[in-house]
């Protein structure tokens, strides 16, 4: 937990008397806000906030919170200050939660390169499937990767954009035969990610415009990895990122498909709790860095 800022929240929950207000007034969530006080009073084990009619009233343990803390946050703020005008370097830590395959094979190197200019920052990376709380986790920020990111009410930018390729192995094909358009993917063993329904729809962009086709197959998994493997041992036909595929593709164990429809690329967000103007210098630092880097289009990719 970061005590500094949840103790900052409550502070400011308890000037607004609101939560919404409190929310507004630091750039955060309503939700985030309420998570950084639910995870104080878990962290000191007691309650600091009770309602009277419309009114937030601080307990007895939330008023000495208040009295003894309001003077030493402010004179903190101070002291931050007056380091980061005299020094003008970035410095600190941050924890970025990052589905794995996509932080070994591309966010590590665009991490070492930031670190290399910003030897005073120190960054974690959390497994996290795109589920994590951000607060709860103590996570700065989260990289999602998805087709479309759900409505949240946490802020996101777009930091990237993944190609996918379609592929199955020289052995699938010599025994089932090329699809030579997508709806012909309904007639193929499709390997995809688990689905509430039975059926998972692919999407294509191609030169006559794009299209969306449902397709079946005898295995899902939601760990890329496995879907890769089945598919390399010639089960069936698969869409993922270029990251994932290109080396097998060279060494001719995959086969792209339809190559005059390409899967829609993946979008890449980055997502966290306040306004990016509100953000530690060092996390807006490392969100400006990722987004002017080519993350996922070395030249080779097409």
């Amino acid at each position: 937990m970061d005590l500094y800022r949840s103790i900052a929240t409550f502070l400011e929950v308890v000037e607004t008397n609101s939560f919404s207000v409190a929310a507004r007034k630091l750039g955060l969530s309503r939700s985030a806000v309420t998570a950084h006080v639910a995870s104080l009073e878990a962290e000191l084990g007691c309650q600091l906030l009770k309602r009277s009619g419309r009114s937030m009233l601080p307990t007895d343990e939330g008023q000495r919170l208040l009295d003894e803390a309001t003077p030493l946050l402010r004179q903190l703020e101070g002291v931050v200050h007056d380091v980061r005008r005299a020094t003008g370097t970035i410095s600190g830590s941050i924890r970025i939660g990052v589905p794995p395959v996509y932080a070994a094979d591309v966010l590590t190197p665009a991490v070492i390169a930031f670190l290399d200019r910003h030897p005073g920052v120190r960054i974690t990376l959390i497994h996290d499937d795109g589920l994590s709380n951000l607060t709860a986790d103590g996570l700065d920020l989260s990289i999602r990767i998805s087709q479309t990111l759900e409505s949240t009410s946490e802020f996101r930018i777009l930091v990237d954009r993944v190609p996918q390729r379609i592929v199955a192995s020289p052995d699938y094909l010599a025994a089932h035969g090329f699809p030579e358009n997508p709806l012909d993917l309904k007639s193929h063993n499709c390997l995809t990610p688990p689905t509430s329904g039975s059926s998972y729809t692919w999407f294509f962009e191609g030169k006559d415009g794009g299209c969306a086709v449902d397709v079946r197959g005898t295995m899902r998994a939601n760990m890329a990895e496995s879907v890769r493997s089945a598919a390399l041992l010639g089960h069936g036909i698969i869409v993922q990122p270029a990251y994932l595929l290109d080396a097998p593709i060279e060494k001719g164990q995959f086969v792209r498909l339809l190559p005059d429809h390409n899967p829609v690329p993946l979008s890449v967000h980055a997502v966290f709790n306040a306004a990016p103007r509100l953000l530690p210098a060092r996390v807006r630092a490392f969100l400006t860095f990722i987004k002017r880097r080519p993350l996922s289009h070395p030249p080779k990719w097409k």
